[in-house]
């Protein structure tokens, strides 16, 4: 399958890392399909680049212990020129390889864009209408790239010493209006710690990332009224009424990852608490 071509803007955005902007739904899935195609094509081709040089190796060794082992005795009916050309043949494979995943991986954003955002934006198709404009930031960027980091003081833990950096990265954030006149924005902010475990032998390190999603759901007076539940449902933290027509709804949730977060999102993660505070409103009399 064939790379789709970018446009200017769309190249823009992979360099910078950051997409930004208030376009209609239909045009940012028609803009930010390629540009997910081109993710997980890349994907997929660093995975057989990665099974290639794997190949590469095991043959390197089989090779080298065939050698050692007939060498001697063959030695006069082979000429040493084809032996060399192998050699030089399985180094400028291996140069080539390696060279193509590494142009491969100066592209490589995070697979949220294709597992998570993309799908999201598909499903409330449903519930924004096409001439609804969407207001939508993406960094396509790793949490231990970000630029908003703390490092902790260093504490022996058995035979470590562990230092702890923590990183902080918001993102994705979403602001629109459903069909029936609802207000929504949404934001993600990741959290990753990357604690290194030093030894006098070797050194470690261990990724964690928590996640926080929230939302606010901003409904019509005349047309919702808050529900009135015993117990708020899970994800809804609380209910504020303004002076005008709106009242609003704040919703949170927590997930923990072990690495990094960027394959760990699924679009029920949204949904799902979206759905919880339309449970907790009602048809307004």
């Amino acid at each position: 399958m064939a790379a789709p071509s970018l446009s200017p803007q769309q190249k823009q955005w992979l360099v910078t890392r950051q997409i930004e902007g208030t376009l209609l739904l239909a045009e940012w899935l028609e803009l930010l399909t390629p540009i997910s195609q081109i993710d997980q094509q890349g994907a997929a081709r660093r995975k057989k680049l990665g099974s290639f040089g794997c190949l590469l190796i095991v043959l390197a060794f089989v090779a080298g212990g065939l050698f050692f082992v007939f060498w001697p005795a063959y030695r006069h009916r082979i000429d040493e020129g084809w032996v060399w050309l192998a050699v030089f043949l399985w180094v400028g494979a291996v140069a080539a390889t390696w060279i193509d995943y590494y142009r491969s991986k100066l592209t490589d954003i995070p697979d949220n864009l294709y597992q998570f955002v993309m799908p999201v934006l598909r499903f409330l198709q449903a519930d924004i209408e096409a001439s609804q404009p969407v207001t939508l930031s993406i960094r396509l960027d790793f949490p231990k790239h970000s630029s908003t980091s703390q490092t902790a003081p260093t504490q022996r833990m058995g035979r470590y010493q562990c230092t702890d950096t923590f990183f902080t990265l918001p993102w994705l954030t979403l602001e629109t209006r459903f069909s029936d006149k609802t207000n929504v924005r949404v934001e993600i902010v990741d959290r990753m710690r990357s604690r290194k475990k030093e030894s006098t032998r070797k050194i470690k390190y261990r990724y964690k990332t928590k996640s926080l999603i929230q939302a606010n759901l901003g409904f019509l007076n005349s047309t919702y009224q808050p529900h009135p539940h015993d117990k708020l449902p899970v994800g809804v933290q609380k209910t504020s009424k303004d002076k005008g027509k709106r009242f609003h709804v704040m919703l949170a949730a927590k997930h923990t990852f072990p690495g990094e977060a960027c394959s760990a999102y699924r679009p029920e993660n949204l949904l799902d608490l979206l759905m919880a505070g339309y449970q907790h409103v009602q048809k307004s009399p």
